[in-house]
């Protein structure tokens, strides 16, 4: 049984607000308990931005920059293989473009680089005669790389957002670099800490065209990139991410960049795109080109100017994202079936071995894993050297991954990560072993086990109306640290069920309440809360359903409420979370 819990926190503060009860619980549930912090979140601003001077070495990165600029220098700005390093790295590139034509660029291959700047990657810097190295979502941890780059004689500018390294006394330990952007130094006060790299880079370029006396409008434009990675790097949309992703998505929505457009269009969106389309299904077109090709071509579809280049660009991004799909598909109902066979071992710790899946996607294999199965989760699959297996694992928030796994880390080849998600490579023939260790030392209960949900309203759904569902979007735009609405209802008819789709992985199910009938639709878990059904209820098929049957299968459910819209009719529509 799942865990449900409701919110009970008092808005008698947000009061003053004169907004309805319901927008001001979720405002409260959102730790929000003025009504001027409430005025920030409704209403975010270009003016709600922070000086990008109050972060560390910025005034000496612009000067950096400024000085290469003056001497004619080569600037070589080294990106990620994701969508959070191909916005950074469109944002730097743009950005110095408008005031320098020696501006180059270099993005490590996944397989055969790794993450980071490398030492490879310097020679070839130094190679082209570059005097200037600039990273983006990622040189923090490149210490090897960047001493060596400084004794080749070049300068190097870190902007990352990722975590400081420690050392066994817990102090950081900065890499040489001649300047390094990054909130979350423990000496940096910048006000915000939880930026992506492509918001790091987005302040240095403010604060470049503010010292340059550049128009406002160019380093606005670059919003669109920075929202996208934003999104897609999923940090909290609070505070500065907030003003980002909302000015960002109003720019996409009216851009004018070639390769933008064209991602819009051939991927037949026809909405005004918003968090989920970028999430969903531009930002995954990005990543693709990552895993499963190179990074560049999600990079020039966003600096090309020729529109057939641009076209062809965007076809191909959308054809590796269609392989990337159907290469996760694959590996995940190999990993599913293991696990329900019991080839696989269902222990605290879930780890697997795929032989259908590709080493750049079994990261996603093991969120969608852990998901079903609400476990962490480990996937490998086969490496490219005989005999060692490369991995990805994504955890729960009862389980830090990164601590558990640092406690064995003779385990492995090469390892790191974070609490929620690792990455480590291991021979072979300590799989098991590996699946043992973690199993009888993992200190879950039974209850870490069991999925939680924290419900903002219990909200009858015979009550719901379009005017108060269009209400919600004020609370826009939804992501983490400002999820959608959770609401709940007891005691609901389901009346059939239906699963639909291209590749059959949505739920669609009919309830009743009283005299109100809706449709429900689940994609996420929705493999899940199917078993579920089938094994309350049996077989409830849509076919001849009858909505005034007296019909006796009562459940209770999370969603959150939203309107379908087909043939020009608006009908309410429950996203469903979670039954029981």
């Amino acid at each position: 049984m799942n865990n449900w819990m409701i919110y009970n926190k008092d808005i008698s503060s947000l009061k003053p607000l004169g907004l309805s009860d319901e927008i001001l619980r979720i405002l409260a549930n959102r730790g929000i308990e003025t009504t001027e912090e409430a005025l920030a979140f409704l209403k975010p601003s270009l003016e709600g931005l922070h000086d990008p001077y109050l972060m560390r070495d910025m005034d000496l990165a612009v000067d950096l920059i400024m000085d290469t600029i003056e001497e004619d220098g080569h600037i070589h700005i080294v990106g990620d293989y994701d969508q959070d390093g191909n916005s950074a790295t469109v944002t730097l590139l743009k950005g110095l473009r408008h005031f320098h034509e020696r501006v180059t660029y270099a993005v490590p291959d996944r397989v055969e680089d790794g993450y980071g700047l490398n030492e490879n990657m310097v020679d070839n810097a130094k190679a082209i005669g570059v005097d200037l190295i600039l990273t983006c979502d990622n040189g923090i941890s490149a210490h090897d790389a960047i001493r060596h780059a400084k004794e080749l004689g070049m300068r190097v500018l870190i902007t990352d957002h990722h975590q400081v390294s420690l050392d066994e006394e817990g102090e950081e330990i900065l890499p040489p670099a001649d300047g390094i952007l990054n909130p979350n130094r423990r000496d940096c006060d910048y006000p915000f800490k939880e930026l992506c790299g492509a918001g790091v880079a987005f302040k240095l370029i403010t604060a470049l065209f503010d010292a340059l006396g550049a128009d406002e409008e160019e380093w606005l434009d670059l919003l669109q990139f920075v929202a996208m990675g934003t999104i897609c790097d999923v940090v909290d949309l609070v505070d500065e991410n907030r003003i980002l992703v909302q000015e960002g998505l109003r720019r996409i929505n009216r851009t004018e960049n070639l390769g933008m457009r064209a991602l819009i269009e051939l991927n037949s969106w026809n909405k005004p795109v918003d968090v989920y389309a970028v999430g969903f299904v531009l930002g995954p077109c990005i990543n693709a080109s990552g895993r499963l090709s190179t990074a560049r071509l999600g990079i020039e579809l966003f600096m090309e100017e020729d529109e057939e280049l641009v076209k062809n660009y965007a076809l191909e991004l959308i054809r590796l994202n269609n392989e990337r799909k159907r290469l996760t598909q694959e590996a995940f109902q190999d990993v599913e079936s293991k696990l329900k066979s019991g080839e696989v071992p269902l222990t605290d710790v879930l780890v697997a071995y795929t032989e259908s899946g590709h080493e750049s996607i079994v990261g996603i294999v093991a969120g969608r894993i852990k998901e079903r199965f609400y476990r962490p989760t480990i996937v490998f699959s086969q490496a490219g050297e005989a005999g060692v297996l490369k991995g990805s694992g994504r955890s729960i928030e009862e389980y830090d991954m990164f601590t558990k796994l640092s406690e064995i880390r003779e385990f492995f080849l090469s390892f790191g990560g974070h609490p929620m998600a690792a990455g480590m490579s291991i021979r072979g023939e300590k799989l098991d072993q590996l699946r043992e260790e973690l199993h009888a030392n993992s200190g879950l209960s039974e209850r870490d086990l069991q999925r939680k949900y924290t419900i903002d309203i219990a909200y009858p759904i015979e009550r719901l109306e379009l005017a108060f569902i269009d209400n919600l979007s004020i609370l826009e735009p939804f992501g983490k640290g400002n999820p959608k609405p959770v609401f709940a209802d007891k005691g609901i008819d389901l009346l059939g069920y239906k699963v639909m789709g291209k590749n059959q992985n949505v739920l669609k199910l009919i309830l009743r309440k009283g005299e109100r009938v809706v449709e429900a639709i689940c994609f996420s878990g929705m493999e899940r809360i199917l078993e579920y059904i089938v094994r309350k209820f049996g077989e409830q098929r849509l076919a001849n359903y009858n909505p005034r049957r007296n019909q006796q299968n009562p459940i209770d459910l999370i969603y959150y409420p939203s309107i379908n819209e087909f043939r020009g009719e608006r009908t309410v529509q429950l996203q469903i979370i979670d039954v029981r």
